[in-house]
C-alpha cells in the first residue's frame, strides 16, 4: 500500500483532508470514520490517521475529487463543533496508531546519581 501525500486542515465544523490520489477510480474508494480515527482506501492507496479529539459520521461529510490534478478533498464532521484540534501539521501523530499516539516518550531511568549525598 502507498501512503498518499496529504494536508490536514480545520474549519469550526470539519476536519479537512486533502490526498494527492492520481489515477484512482472514484468507484473503489473506501472511508471509514470512527472515534478519532479517519481511514482512507483506494487501491494503491491507504491512510489512516488518529485526531487529538473524535470526529464523526452524521451525513454532513463530504469528498470532491479533482480529476485534473488528482487531488481528493474530504470534509470529515467534528463530533465536538467549534472545538480546536491542536497538532494537525504533526503528520506523524497523524499517522501513528491509536495506541501508538496516546503512549507518552519511552525513556528509562538506568541509574541516578544524587550529587548531594555523592
Amino acid at each position: 500500500m502507498i501512503t498518499p501525500v496529504f494536508t490536514v486542515s480545520q474549519e469550526d465544523d470539519f476536519v479537512i483532508v486533502s490526498l494527492k490520489v492520481p489515477y484512482i477510480k472514484v468507484s473503489t474508494m473506501d472511508f471509514n470514520i470512527s472515534q478519532d480515527q479517519f481511514r482512507f482506501y483506494a487501491k494503491p492507496y491507504f491512510l489512516r490517521l488518529t485526531f487529538p479529539h473524535n470526529v464523526i459520521e452524521d451525513g454532513n461529510e463530504k469528498a470532491s475529487y479533482d480529476i485534473e490534478k488528482g487531488m481528493l478533498t474530504v470534509h470529515v464532521p467534528k463530533e465536538n463543533k467549534g472545538e480546536f484540534f491542536e497538532d494537525l501539521d504533526m503528520l506523524t501523530t497523524l499517522l501513528a496508531k491509536r495506541n501508538d499516539a496516546v503512549k507518552g516518550p519511552s525513556i528509562e531511568v538506568v541509574s541516578e546519581t544524587n550529587k548531594e549525598n555523592g
